[in-house]
C-alpha cells in the first residue's frame, strides 16, 4: 500500500523492474541464510523441511482443479521459511520475510491471470531437487536449485504479465511539485 496525503491509501504500482531488484535480493539473501542453516541446522531442521515438503506437496498449486491459493501459498512459504530456519541471524531472515512478501503480491497476479492448460513448470519437481540437495547438505547444489527456482519464477511472472498485456505500473496521480527542503532525511 502507498499512502496519498489527505487521499488515503492505494496499491502501490507494479514493475518488472521492481519485481527483478526482489528476485535478485532473494536469491542473494536467501542463499546466504540457505547456506548458514545447510551449516548449523541438525536432524529436527531436516525433519521440518521433510514436513514441510510433504504439505507442500499435497496442496494443489493455484490453477489446478480444487485449489486454494492461499492454503498453497501458506504451504510455499512454510516450505522455503523450512529451509532456511537453521540461519541464525535474525536480522536476515526478517529481510527475506519482507522480500518474500512482495513476491507473494507479484505471484499472486499471475494466479489471477494464469489458465490451467499454462502451468508448465514442475514446481514441486523443483522443490523436490532443492530438499534433497538440502539433505544432503550439498551447498553448492541446494544454492544453484535455489537460485534457479528464483529465476524461473521471475521468469514465469514477467511472461504471464507480458501475455496478460496489462500496465506494469500502475498510473500515478498528477500532484502539485512541493517546495524543496534543505534539511536531509
Amino acid at each position: 500500500m502507498v499512502a496519498e496525503g489527505q487521499r488515503g491509501f492505494q496499491a502501490a504500482p507494479v514493475s518488472l523492474a521492481e519485481m527483478w531488484e526482489i528476485v535478485r535480493l532473494r536469491q542473494t539473501l536467501e542463499g546466504a541464510a540457505l547456506g548458514a542453516a545447510m551449516t548449523a541446522g541438525d536432524a529436527r531442521w531436516e525433519s521440518e523441511i521433510v514436513a514441510a515438503f510433504h504439505r507442500l506437496a499435497k496442496a494443489p498449486p493455484p490453477g489446478r482443479d480444487r485449489a486454494d491459493p492461499d492454503a498453497w501459498e501458506r504451504s510455499h512459504r512454510d516450505f522455503h521459511g523450512a529451509l532456511i530456519a537453521a540461519c541464525t541471524s535474525s536480522w536476515l531472515l526478517h529481510f527475506i520475510g519482507i522480500l518474500y512478501g512482495h513476491t507473494e503480491r507479484y505471484r499472486r497476479i499471475r494466479f489471477e491471470r494464469t489458465v490451467p492448460q499454462k502451468l508448465v513448470r514442475d514446481v514441486e519437481a523443483e522443490h523436490r531437487a532443492l530438499m534433497e540437495a538440502v539433505l544432503a547438505r550439498d551447498k553448492r547444489r541446494a544454492l544453484r536449485l535455489l537460485g534457479d527456482h528464483l529465476e524461473k519464477t521471475g521468469r514465469f511472472i514477467a511472461g504471464e504479465l507480458a501475455a496478460a498485456d496489462t500496465p506494469l505500473t500502475a498510473p500515478r496521480r498528477r500532484s502539485r511539485p512541493r517546495a524543496r527542503t534543505s534539511a536531509a532525511a
